[in-house]
């Protein structure tokens, strides 16, 4: 039997970004390339996400991960390393 867990325990940032932007936990979780379930955990504030996955998430959401209300665990994703320009002297 599944029990639903009380609204206050929920992560309410990312629920509400997500409806509002018009994704379900599925799809939400394709898009980003994870299991549904994590998405879930997210939300019920069982899971708190790695860099990677609050990133891509995040930009998904077009929202940074802490105005998400996201807890990472972890280093931060990687970023691209600047360009050089051959040609600059």
């Amino acid at each position: 039997m599944v029990r639903e867990r009380p609204l206050h325990r929920k992560n309410g940032l990312l629920l509400a970004t997500m409806i509002r932007q018009g994704y379900t936990l599925r799809s939400l979780a394709k898009a980003a390339g994870v299991h549904y379930l994590t998405i879930w955990r997210i939300v019920n504030r069982e899971h708190r996400p790695n860099g990677t996955t609050a990133a891509r998430i995040a930009e998904l959401l077009q929202c940074p991960p802490e105005r998400l209300g996201l807890q990472v665990w972890g280093p931060p994703p990687p970023t691209a390393p600047p360009s050089s320009d051959a040609s600059a002297p």
